[in-house]
C-alpha cells in the first residue's frame, strides 16, 4: 500500500509540474530573471551600435532608448544620414533618401510602434498596468525549438506574440500584427546570438521577416549602457543638425 500511495504521490507530481509551467506569471517570472529584467529597470539609457543589412546594402546604425519614453535612431549610407526622434509625444524624421532634409512629422498610426520601442523594459514587463491584456496561448515549435506562446494585445486591434524557449527562456520569436490606416501589417521578429551586457541578457542578431522573407538584418556589434544625452537629442531636429555618425561615441 505504501508504494502504491508513493507511485500515486510520485506520478501526481510528475502530472502538476508541467501545468506550473504554464502558468503566464510563472513563465514570465523565468524569462525575466533569465535576462536581467531587475538590472535592465536601472538603466536609465542603453546605445546600441550596429548594421542592417537590407537588400544588399549595408547601413552603419546608433539607437539611444532613454527614460522615460525616448528613442532615436540615425543611419548613414553613401554620405548620407537618415535619422528619427521621439520624446513621448511627437516624433520626426529626417530622411535624405526620400529627396527631403527637412524635418518631417511621423503620422500618427505610427506612433504606436515608437511608444513600444521607447519601452525600455518591454511590452511583457507590467503589462497590466500599461492598459495591454497577455494570455499563455499555448507551446508551439519555432524552428525546431519548443516555445511558451504568450499573446499581448495592446488596443482592440493591435496583437503582439511572443515566443519565449521552453528550456531557456530567452524570447526566440515576436509577431506584429497591426494596423495602419485601416490596413493589417504583419511581421516576424527572430532574436539570437545572445550576450551578457552588465548582467542583461540582449540579442546580438535581429532578423525582420516579412511574409516569410528576410526584410532586414540586424548585426548588434556593441550596446553602451548608461551614456547620458541631452533631451533635445529627442525633439524635432533643427534644420541644420547634423547627427552624430553612427559608432561614434
Amino acid at each position: 500500500m505504501k508504494k502504491l500511495l508513493s507511485a500515486a504521490i510520485l506520478m501526481l507530481f510528475i502530472a502538476a509540474s508541467p501545468l506550473k509551467a504554464q502558468n503566464l506569471k510563472d513563465v514570465l517570472n523565468e524569462y525575466f530573471d533569465v535576462t536581467g529584467q531587475k538590472k535592465i529597470l536601472k538603466v536609465e539609457t542603453l546605445t546600441t551600435f550596429g548594421k542592417i543589412n537590407q537588400g544588399g546594402l549595408e547601413i552603419p546604425f546608433k539607437q539611444i532608448t532613454a527614460r522615460p519614453a525616448n528613442f532615436r535612431v540615425e543611419g548613414t549610407f553613401q554620405g548620407l544620414t537618415f535619422l528619427q526622434t521621439f520624446n513621448g509625444t511627437e516624433a520626426w524624421t529626417v530622411n535624405p533618401f526620400s529627396g527631403s532634409t527637412e524635418p518631417q512629422p511621423i503620422p500618427a498610426d505610427q506612433l504606436k510602434s515608437l511608444k513600444i520601442q521607447a519601452d525600455m523594459d518591454g511590452m511583457l514587463w507590467d503589462w497590466k498596468d500599461k492598459g495591454y491584456s497577455a494570455v499563455l496561448d499555448s507551446t508551439e515549435d519555432v524552428e525546431g525549438t519548443k516555445c511558451f506562446k504568450v499573446d499581448v494585445t495592446i488596443d482592440s486591434n493591435d496583437v503582439y506574440t511572443f515566443y519565449i524557449d521552453t528550456e531557456s527562456y530567452l524570447l526566440i520569436k515576436s509577431h506584429a500584427k497591426v494596423f495602419m490606416s485601416g490596413q493589417a501589417v504583419e511581421s516576424d521578429t527572430y532574436y539570437s546570438n545572445y550576450k551578457d551586457v552588465e548582467g542583461m541578457i540582449l540579442p546580438g542578431q535581429i532578423e525582420n521577416r516579412y511574409n516569410g522573407v528576410t526584410g532586414e538584418l540586424i548585426v548588434i556589434d556593441r550596446y553602451e549602457v548608461d551614456t547620458p544625452y541631452p533631451q533635445s537629442d529627442f525633439n524635432k531636429p533643427a534644420v541644420a543638425e547634423t547627427p552624430v555618425t553612427p559608432g561614434d561615441n
